[in-house]
């Protein structure tokens, strides 16, 4: 598979150097890719992507309304108030690692 962007080229070669990926993955995806002098140094937003503006809340969205409890909703419903404001923390600290890491 070839790289989109030199960005994801210096990671995937990173990575390797520290053992998270299998050796030779991205020298093989860099033989792919057609031109790496051509690349951009980072993909841009996808056009799919809707904006923080765009985005639909369940009460504007007709389908949202009628969907079934996806069993993650479920298992939270069975929590106790203390278990949920855990996972609450665990899912801000989790956002937060990854916004810090881009």
């Amino acid at each position: 598979m070839p790289f989109k962007s030199k960005r994801q080229m210096r990671k995937f070669f990173a990575m390797e150097e520290r053992g998270e990926l299998p050796e030779g993955t991205a020298e093989r995806w860099a033989h792919e890719t057609p031109s790496i002098k051509k690349l951009p140094e980072k993909k841009g937003p996808s056009s799919k992507r809707k904006k923080a503006g765009q985005l639909t809340t369940e009460a504007s969205c007709g389908k949202c309304s009628k969907r079934k409890p996806s069993s993650r909703r479920k298992k939270a419903e069975n929590l106790s108030v203390e278990q949920r404001k855990e996972l609450i923390k665990d899912a801000i600290y989790n956002i937060l690692t990854f916004l810090w890491i881009r």
